[in-house]
């Protein structure tokens, strides 16, 4: 962004400095007016005192010569000021009429945080990549929009439509690079394939983040208890797809079937006939009748019909 208000505060100060001087040379062609075109020497306004007829003539020649002469320089001086004010004028039109590329910037990077910031990132960092000065696109006369992204993404790299719908209608895409600081759970040791994460194996840290998170995981509760399926380095952001939740009931292990609702509640023995973990669904065997059920592996091991 600061590339762009250099960009935008440089453009305007040829734009102020053209229009200095206009000013200035105005200023000096009204004063050279003034003085060119003044009335007649003191000596011949008062036209009551008598002259003597040769002093007179003299005088009339001396300035019908000095008025030809200032004549000449008060025209130059008129054509200079005339350039000049037409200079300054084209300038400032010319300027007008192409929109601010630091406001088309200016746009994009606001829809590019705000997409980061709906998906939950903090600390967000956004860079706009630096447009063509060639551009020329017509100064909108309606406020700036922007269009609906095409992708979920919000980090990395990035680009936002912006759209003019005034006199002059375009659309720009800008390209940007998107990133975030975030604080996530991560190991502060080692762990093995098969290992169970526990809360002392888990720091938290500010992490640079230039892509989406992808699955990382950023909630503590999400990792506890949960074993790793691979091996993990220390240090290292942990996604969902490194973990797995560890098997609660083995094939053929004995667990407690619970049954009922509405406040009624029955309780039964039963035999598993697949392993599985916290949320799976398995069926049981009543050890009793032998029927056979489906129900849903709690935390503490039951199997709940619902």
């Amino acid at each position: 962004m600061a590339l762009y208000q250099r960009q935008i505060k440089t453009r305007k100060t040829a734009s102020f400095a053209a229009l200095a001087v206009g000013c200035w040379l105005l200023a000096v062609g009204c004063w050279l007016l003034a003085v060119n075109d003044g009335a007649l020497p003191e000596e011949l306004r008062h036209t009551g005192e008598k002259r003597e007829e040769e002093k007179l003539a003299s005088h009339l020649h001396t300035y019908k010569e000095t008025q030809l002469t200032r004549w000449d320089m008060s025209k130059h001086w008129r054509y200079a000021l005339i350039g000049a004010l037409t200079i300054a004028t084209g300038i400032s039109q010319a300027d007008n009429s192409v929109h601010s590329l630091s406001d088309i910037a200016g746009t994009a990077a606001v829809a590019m945080q705000s997409r980061a910031a709906a998906q939950g990132y903090q600390h967000i960092d956004v860079q706009v990549r630096p447009l063509d000065g060639r551009l020329g696109l017509a100064n909108c006369t309606q406020a700036l929009t922007t269009l609906p992204a095409n992708t979920a993404r919000a980090l990395g790299a990035v680009s936002v439509g912006v759209r003019c719908s005034g006199e002059e209608t375009w659309t720009l895409y800008v390209r940007g690079e998107v990133s975030a600081n975030q604080v996530v759970p991560v190991l502060n040791g080692a762990l093995r394939r098969g290992d169970l994460i526990g809360n002392n194996d888990i720091v938290l840290e500010k992490r640079r983040i230039t892509q989406d998170f992808g699955g990382i995981i950023t909630e503590m509760e999400d990792l506890v208890g949960m074993e790793a399926r691979r091996n993990l380095d220390s240090g290292s952001p942990l996604r969902f797809n490194d973990l797995v939740s560890p098997v609660l009931v083995e094939r053929g292990q004995t667990v407690n079937i619970v049954s009922g609702g509405g406040g009624l509640r029955v309780s039964m023995q039963g035999k598993a006939l697949a392993k599985g973990s916290v949320g799976d669904r398995v069926l049981v065997s009543n050890l009793t009748s032998g029927t056979r059920v489906e129900g849903v592996i709690t935390a503490d091991g039951s199997v709940i019909i619902q």
